[in-house]
């Protein structure tokens, strides 16, 4: 019943994930009931990602006759969770961002886990971009971080979606915003205040979000957009692009799902003709790499 998904005889949206870091609940869960404590119930199957090839052994001296409350504190380590909805087809996903001293901005065996292939997934990135990860584990948090995050949907038409800061815990990010910055939109939300909509179709957008602590770290209020000249809005055919403010690098045109169209080339930064007129009517955005940062405004196509 879900457009472009396919079918399968078995779901990933009901696994969940566990690590060093935490677990986190499953993508149909339909509350809080399957995120995992670490203790693996009777009659609950599980799986394992191995780093190596080898044998694994289990012992009765690994059964347990109590809960969760032997295990290792939690203590001076941040963790949020994000939840990723889509209401029309009821889909859901969750992913979690650890901070601690054991984790590193590589790729740490235990404390980093790739992400289930549920239909809809928020992941989040190593910072060269590389891996999709459904758990990560970071260094200790400070308001500099940043976190690049992926979205992927195998749904097969254009749907909204929703992602919301569904859990925090930890000394320092229990008294910090989580701002969402949509590297496609350059909108900015305040995670710990409002869930954020959107709008995407089907396929893989790595980076097309990034997670930051702190609003002076945003980059966006400090770009100068005053000085940018795009004309004419709405067009037909030709659209002239000019910066009275700093030299424009490159442009880029993309649709509102972020999907790279077309690339307009700069002669040195002067004012350019980008020829248009082979895309379909609609609303569309062009991303300006200049000299003083990213700038991204919208543009309707007649």
């Amino acid at each position: 019943t879900i457009p472009g998904a396919g079918s399968m005889n078995f779901s990933m949206d009901d696994i969940s994930m566990y690590n060093l870091s935490g677990g986190t609940a499953a993508a149909n869960d339909p509350g809080t009931s399957t995120q995992p404590n670490g203790i693996i119930s009777t009659s609950q199957g599980f799986g394992i990602k191995a780093t190596t090839a080898g044998t694994v052994t289990f012992t009765n001296g690994m059964r347990r006759t109590t809960g969760n409350n032997t295990l290792r504190s939690s203590e001076n380590v941040d963790r949020i969770w994000l939840n990723l909805r889509n209401d029309k087809y009821d889909l859901g996903s969750n992913t979690l961002i650890a901070f601690n001293e054991a984790g590193t901005a590589q790729l740490d065996p235990g404390y980093d886990s790739e992400r289930v292939a549920t239909i809809i997934s928020l992941y989040s990135q190593l910072e060269s971009g590389n891996e999709e990860l459904g758990i990560q584990t970071l260094g200790p948090l400070n308001e500099d971080k940043k976190v690049l995050l992926g979205f992927a949907t195998q749904v097969d038409e254009n749907n909204t979606y929703v992602i919301s800061l569904s859990s925090r815990e930890g000394p320092f990010i229990e008294s910090t915003n989580v701002y969402l910055v949509d590297n496609f939109t350059n909108e900015v939300i305040d995670l710990t205040q409002e869930d954020y909509t959107f709008e995407g179709n089907l396929g893989n957008y790595p980076g097309r979000f990034t997670l930051v602590f702190k609003d002076e770290t945003l980059g966006i209020d400090s770009l100068t957009t005053s000085g940018l000249v795009l004309y004419p809005n709405p067009t037909s055919g030709l659209i002239n692009v000019a910066s009275t403010a700093s030299r424009i690098l490159s442009a880029g045109i993309y649709d509102l799902h972020g999907r790279h169209i077309m690339t307009g080339h700069m002669d040195d930064g002067r004012p350019v003709q980008i020829d248009v007129s082979v895309l379909t009517p609609g609303m569309y955005m062009i991303r300006l790499r200049t000299e003083n940062g990213v700038v991204i405004r919208k543009f309707l196509k007649k």
